[in-house]
């Protein structure tokens, strides 16, 4: 993962803003290793953890950055 970032048009008070849900996140994974991604919860807003897992999965597509998966 370089550099990925996933935002979502919103209205608040009648007024069109952007949702950064995720800004600017990179990282490897290699075979064998275990990670773990932590942060805040419950406070409403998220820190991007379940976001971060589904751009993974490709479950929903990055607004920028990108994700390189190998074949192996």
């Amino acid at each position: 993962m370089s550099h990925l970032s996933k935002q979502f048009p919103i209205r608040d008070r009648g007024r069109r803003r952007v949702l950064h849900a995720v800004d600017d996140v990179s990282f490897a994974l290699r075979s064998g290793e275990t990670v773990a991604l932590v942060g805040g919860s419950g406070s409403g807003s998220g820190s991007g953890k379940s976001r971060i897992a589904r751009m993974l999965a490709r479950l929903t597509v990055p607004t920028g950055g990108r994700s390189v998966h190998s074949g192996q």
